[in-house]
């Protein structure tokens, strides 16, 4: 009884959707496929994955009582792999900042404390070579959501040994640039008068499949074909400043995706470049990437995106990010951030959102990492930037 009682208290403080960081593959010199159940990162932890924060906290569980609980949790979990070939996990993100929205951004906003994320993630391995997993993000029951950004997302993987590609098939997150775990970076988003919106929001899922193939420890490669359903949610103007869907809802968009990890002086310089190409009607998106890091020191964060909807509308975005690792539970960084979006209606219009970011990645305990954050936000049009703290706590396993 007392075991049960532990678990489900487990999975509702722990079951989330660990969403993936580049600059911790930089740091740690692993692919993200190796601690993830999805090539590209993110979602659910393998057990490699489990275990390669569990040692990491700036308070040691055991000064303050929590050795056997943080025991006991991770027991449940192995017995659940071994002898039931399931896996579960778990992202809770509760938020602090100063929210606001269109023409309301020229305000100044009282701070809010609020659930971002609550996802529980869950895979079953009927075979060893087959597993079913989904998720659902139960803090989007409120009904908040981007436009093309879903709240579930369910499908099987099927890969008969690791020198064989992988074949994934659902309801699923196409393969698309690098895989970050914070919704706010301006990379996939566009600018207009009132700041920006994603493009290409957190949690985008779409019905289709991708094959990815993985060669030795330093060579992917990936081709997918999608459905349109939750891209045709996304607008853009047309010349007569009509909002129109992106595309239509019967597209098959087609994903290509190339990706190296070669690692040097004997795994101390770690390098992963590559770039996607996503494609539907007349919408095309490149991504472009290069992370480079020196094993538990530093990372250096870099992409590039760009998109283009009939000429109607471009953009141009750009990121850059520098990591260092103070003490494995203690990770500062700096980023900074542009968009730019032209959109050609009947004048053409020119927009550009810069942002600059500085915070830290503070794991206090096992599974519990506290990100405070200072952000600067500064629209070109727009005489004055805006600037606030923000406060993230987050339980993952």
């Amino acid at each position: 009884m007392n075991n049960i009682i532990l678990l489900i208290i487990s999975f509702f403080i722990a079951l989330t959707n660990l969403s993936s960081k580049p600059s911790y593959s930089m740091l740690s010199g692993n692919r993200c496929l190796n601690c993830h159940i999805t090539p590209n990162g993110g979602g659910l932890r393998n057990q490699l994955g489990v275990y390669s924060k569990e040692n990491t906290s700036l308070i040691n569980p055991e000064s303050i009582g929590l050795k056997n609980f943080v025991s006991s949790f991770k027991s449940l979990q192995e017995i659940a792999a071994e002898e039931h070939s399931f896996f579960f996990g778990l992202d809770s993100r509760f938020q602090s900042l100063k929210w606001g929205a269109g023409s309301d951004r020229f305000k100044i906003f009282d701070r809010k404390i609020f659930m971002m994320q609550l996802t529980p993630y869950l895979a079953y391995y009927p075979l060893e070579w087959m597993s079913v997993n989904a998720q659902y993000n139960l803090a989007e029951l409120t009904g908040n959501l981007y436009r093309a950004q879903k709240s579930w997302s369910a499908g099987i993987n099927i890969q008969p040994d690791f020198d064989y590609p992988m074949l994934r098939f659902g309801f699923i997150q196409p393969s698309i640039g690098g895989r970050h775990d914070d919704h706010t970076l301006l990379i996939r988003q566009t600018a207009g008068q009132f700041g920006a919106y994603p493009y290409l929001p957190p949690d985008y899922t779409e019905w289709g499949a991708e094959m990815s193939y993985n060669y030795y420890k330093w060579f992917s490669a990936t081709v997918g074909a999608f459905m349109s359903q939750s891209m045709s949610e996304n607008i853009v103007k047309n010349k007569d400043n009509t909002n129109i869907p992106l595309v239509g809802k019967n597209i098959i968009f087609k994903l290509a995706r190339l990706e190296f990890f070669p690692r040097f002086f004997d795994g101390m310089l770690n390098l992963n470049f590559g770039g996607s190409y996503y494609t539907g009607g007349d919408f095309n998106m490149f991504n472009f990437f290069f992370n480079a890091g020196i094993t538990d020191k530093i990372a250096l964060l870099a992409e590039y995106a760009t998109t283009n909807k009939n000429e109607l509308r471009t953009t141009d975005n750009f990121l850059i990010e520098l990591d260092y690792q103070v003490i494995p539970s203690i990770i500062l960084f700096a980023r900074a951030e542009k968009a730019y979006t032209k959109e050609i209606l009947s004048e053409t219009l020119n927009w550009t959102t810069y942002q600059y970011v500085v915070g830290a990645n503070i794991y206090l305990l096992p599974y519990l990492d506290i990100k405070p954050e200072y952000r600067i936000y500064d629209r070109a049009h727009v005489k004055s930037s805006t600037a606030q703290y923000t406060l993230q706590i987050h339980f993952y396993f």
